[in-house]
């Protein structure tokens, strides 16, 4: 039998403590450097799965938090027909994860945050306004929707932060390497960067304050590039150890 679609921006109780459940998923999502998405299947009003974004820790673009929720769901019920459960996300569904709802022949859909980019339900296409001849859901949206959103563009702004921190220390190494140089050449004239290479070589580099201040600078930027790149090597361990 197909049901009817339904929208609603209504927020109910239950619906928005089942949300705060799919946030929590989210915010360990963000925890691992994963887009924060999370999710959670609710059958007969009990939480029997939960997942969120594994996308760059799985290196697989379809471990969205809405297909691993699912599959799991498939799994405590033993079956992979989920009519009876509602699918609670912080963000409006792909495109993939709209045909997996419809596939899976999902109740019920309650989302949170809209899409724009990427949005199946209406932010960049809507693939449920159109009756389909299998199987149709009841769609609940914005619960919760400044929550999820918060914690996305939170997410994002500190992701490109941390790039635009890592081009500014390269840009200032490059300016300290040529500073460091220049200062060189007016104490020992016709110096090179390779010469620069073994600064103990050259007893007046050695001994002059403003050189080996200017020498400390750089120390310090390439140590500030270190720690970066350090932090990031850790939390690529991490997402593979699964933290």
């Amino acid at each position: 039998m197909i049901s009817t679609v339904k929208k609603s921006l209504k927020m109910k109780p239950v619906e928005e403590e089942f949300m705060r459940e799919a946030l929590k998923e989210a915010e360990r999502a963000f925890a691992e450097g994963e887009v924060p998405v999370g999710a959670i299947l609710v059958h007969e009003g009990k939480i029997i799965a939960r997942a969120h974004n594994e996308v760059e820790q799985r290196k697989d673009a379809s471990c969205h938090a809405e297909i691993l929720c699912l599959r799991a769901g498939a799994a405590v019920l033993g079956d992979w027909r989920l009519s009876d459960a509602t699918l609670y996300t912080t963000l409006e569904p792909c495109s993939m994860c709209a045909g997996a709802l419809i596939l899976f022949r999902v109740k019920k859909l309650v989302w949170g945050a809209p899409d724009l980019r990427h949005g199946a339900n209406g932010s960049f296409i809507d693939l449920f306004e159109k009756k389909h001849p299998i199987h149709q859901l009841e769609i609940v949206s914005g619960i919760l929707k400044e929550e999820s959103s918060a914690l996305m563009k939170r997410f994002f702004l500190e992701r490109r932060g941390e790039k635009k921190q890592l081009v500014l220390i390269e840009e200032l190494i490059n300016q300290q390497q040529k500073k460091l140089l220049a200062c060189a050449d007016r104490i020992v004239p016709r110096i090179t960067a390779d010469d620069l290479l073994q600064p103990n070589d050259f007893p007046e580099l050695e001994h002059h304050p403003h050189f080996r201040y200017e020498e400390g600078v750089l120390e310090g930027l390439l140590s500030a590039r270190m720690a970066i790149r350090a932090k990031e090597a850790m939390n690529d361990e991490q997402k593979r150890e699964g933290f």
